[in-house]
């Protein structure tokens, strides 16, 4: 490996004894001919991660946080020492394909206004999982919260919002890509700052992504590349993760929209939670689907709901 990496390829686990070597065994293919680094930045993990990193990429520098501060402040340590020209920022629980980051590289190279470039991500059934969208906004938020996009799945603002003309087939320009597995110039890393460390999980990368926009830069989306996400099946966050997205999702857009936009937010996902509970529970009662399915989400409405109730009458300026 060359002593001076062209790629620094940066990786964050919690936890993740069962993956981190699929990922690490994946680097060098991934990277091509091109020369690079690996840095494991640990967030404080109890299992067996560090020493199966170590063993899996002997070459790897492993930095072991004292605590779990969020994956954009781990991402951050993990961009504070590398030293390549092309950053790629990666989950633990990605597998990437041959030549994958190689191909992020080349599409970024002769675009000076591209501020990253993502893969084609597939879940571990094979089958394309969402890795491009627009950039979020309250009319999005209320389609999704009336249910539109439930009972017409193929409307014309949901093809708009997961960007359907981009995927295997097609490359092409992008508002921002998923953060599983990205590779951004050094260049512009520096000049769009450092990933905000306020958003503990979830958001980070849509925020950078928002802030690298505003300074006209745009994202790419790369067929040429692929990579596996074990947990890209899902766009719903886990029940236990459910007031960690509230939280990032609330931030973005009080951050980028301001107090009248979160406010508005606020009102929007409260309609939509009256609307969820009376719909799901009439199907309930109908026997019409699933009764576990319909009880999940009906579970998940009544978490929603206490969280915005907290949220937005017991700490309405936050």
């Amino acid at each position: 490996m060359s002593l001076a990496p062209a790629l620094s390829v940066v990786v964050v686990t919690h936890e993740s004894e069962a993956r981190v070597s699929r990922f690490l065994a994946s680097v060098p293919n991934a990277c091509g001919d091109r020369a690079y680094e690996t840095l494991v930045v640990d967030t404080a993990s109890k299992d067996g991660s560090l020493s199966v990193a170590a063993r899996s990429a002997p070459a790897a520098r492993i930095l072991a946080l004292p605590a779990n501060l969020g994956y954009g402040a781990a991402l951050n340590a993990g961009a504070r020492l590398a030293s390549g020209n092309w950053l790629a920022f990666c989950n633990a629980d990605v597998t990437l394909d041959c030549g994958c980051l190689a191909q992020l590289v080349s599409a970024l190279e002769p675009d000076p206004g591209a501020a990253g470039a993502g893969p084609v991500l597939r879940d571990s059934n094979g089958c394309e999982a969402p890795c491009v969208r627009v950039f979020p906004s309250l009319r999005q938020e209320l389609l999704e919260m009336l249910l539109v996009h439930r009972a017409w799945p193929g409307n014309p603002m949901r093809r708009r919002v997961w960007r359907t003309d981009l995927g295997r087939e097609t490359s092409g320009r992008c508002d921002f890509v998923a953060g599983a597995a990205f590779v951004v110039p050094r260049r512009v890393f520096e000049q769009v700052g450092f990933f905000d460390e306020g958003f503990f999980l979830y958001y980070e990368e849509t925020d950078w992504f928002r802030r690298a926009a505003d300074l006209g830069f745009h994202a790419l989306l790369v067929a040429e590349a692929g990579a596996v996400h074990e947990g890209g099946g899902s766009s719903e966050a886990r029940m236990d993760l459910l007031d960690v997205l509230l939280s990032s999702q609330h931030r973005y857009f009080r951050k980028h929209g301001g107090a009248a936009c979160v406010m508005a937010l606020g009102g929007i996902q409260a309609a939509g939670l009256l609307l969820r509970q009376a719909v799901w529970s009439a199907r309930l009662l109908a026997g019409a689907g699933s009764s576990e399915g319909l009880s999940s989400r009906l579970a998940r409405n009544r978490a929603h709901a206490s969280w915005l109730a907290a949220r937005m009458i017991c700490s309405p300026r936050r």
